[in-house]
């Protein structure tokens, strides 16, 4: 009997290794109004959150181990927004400003790509800043998948 539990065990771990790793779900957690206060995340999370006031800007942060390429898939339910890239000096590098949602749908799909060196990264998102004289469009929902291949992947 215990031989037989003992082979099911084993069988059952080797079953889990073999399943494929499944990104998690991060929610924004508030505040991360700011580069000190940014929400600490894993790339390949997906970060799920909403910008519920008007000039309302969440923070998030990631670390590579080695260079390699990021995407991020924004799903925006605001009319509009900016995501920018930010490195570990706070300095703005990677800025798409002006995206503005399909009416019809209530929705816009972007993905972003960047390659970038091993280190500390911050996104921020926000409702797109070059619309100042009207801010009521910039507030809802967001979906931003993240992804990331090192550079010294190799094809098998």
């Amino acid at each position: 009997m215990k031989k037989r539990a003992l082979s099911l065990l084993l069988a059952l771990v080797m079953v889990l290794t073999m399943l494929p790793v499944t990104a998690l779900a991060v929610d924004d957690s508030e505040p991360n109004d700011s580069i000190p206060k940014a929400q600490e995340f894993n790339i390949c999370d997906t970060i799920n959150g909403s910008i519920s006031e008007p000039k309302g800007v969440d923070w998030y942060k990631f670390t590579i181990e080695e260079a390699g390429f990021i995407s991020l898939k924004v799903s925006s339910f605001m009319q509009w927004y900016t995501i920018s890239l930010y490195d570990a000096d706070g300095n703005a590098f990677w800025v798409h400003q002006g995206k503005e949602w399909d009416a019809t749908a209530g929705m816009r799909t972007d993905t972003y790509t960047a390659d970038l060196m091993a280190g500390t990264y911050y996104i921020r998102i926000t409702g797109d800043e070059s619309l100042h004289y009207n801010w009521d469009h910039v507030t809802g929902d967001y979906i931003i998948k993240t992804d990331y291949i090192s550079s010294e992947a190799t094809e098998s």
